[in-house]
């Protein structure tokens, strides 16, 4: 199972100031309350803050009785375990931030009209795309956190084949998304660079700069077969 996610992996990657904060202020309290509304259920899981996210993030061995542990299970099967543990985690991160993008940056720039519309799809791209992509994902994972690797496995191989077209497509802009953004920092009216940095210095952001946040897919991406190998590790 593994073998065959890695194989598709490979072969994807291959193909004013109070306005200003109070409007940082808003974005972020809505991120905070983004819930998922899966289509075949009525149930919503709401994603959880960055704090509860940090605190999720410690090695699975870590959450447990480690004596108990090695009585009852192997140093790979452990192994294993903490790896299914972090993609779980990771995939919580990931929302959170493809959120702050979304809702802090992206609507902020166009409600305080810092950027056209037609330079905010260019600097975004399909994001509204990929967000839900990675929400269906943690839903199917979240029962399985402690289920065996071939349970995951099925759920990873199943949702590589329904992201390639988005991925190709978001990632496909990234350079040219990074020309614009660049460009437009430099402007002498200074106000994406001073938006930037203000976000910057909130502590919603973590002092991650919005590339850093825009290129999570793509980074997000080539980490998989990394994680996969762990897992498949003998």
């Amino acid at each position: 199972m593994c073998d065959r996610v890695i194989n598709m992996l490979q072969t994807t990657k291959q193909s004013s100031s109070a306005n200003l904060l109070h409007l940082i202020n808003h974005n972020t309290n809505q991120n905070s309350n983004i819930r998922r509304k899966p289509s075949s259920q009525t149930t919503s899981n709401t994603i959880s803050s960055p704090n509860t996210i940090k605190k999720f993030r410690a090695a699975w061995s870590e959450t447990c009785d480690g004596e108990k542990l090695k009585q009852t299970m192997t140093a790979t099967e452990i192994e294993r375990q903490n790896v299914l543990y972090e993609l779980f985690s990771e995939e919580q991160q990931m929302i959170e931030n493809l959120g702050l993008a979304q809702r802090v940056y992206r609507n902020g720039m166009k409600t305080l009209n810092i950027l056209t519309d037609l330079e905010l799809k260019q600097i975004f791209g399909p994001l509204e795309d990929i967000l839900p992509l990675h929400e269906d994902l943690l839903y199917r994972l979240k029962p399985k956190v402690n289920s065996s690797i071939d349970a995951v496995g099925q759920i990873y191989l199943e949702w590589f084949q329904r992201i390639r077209s988005s991925y190709v497509s978001y990632c496909s802009n990234l350079i040219n998304a990074k020309e614009l953004l660049d460009a437009k920092r430099c402007e002498e009216n200074g106000r994406v660079d001073d938006y930037l940095k203000r976000c910057t210095d909130s502590g919603f952001s973590r002092k991650l700069d919005l590339w850093d946040f825009l290129d999570q897919p793509r980074s997000r991406l080539m980490k998989y077969p990394i994680l996969f190998k762990r897992i498949h590790k003998r």
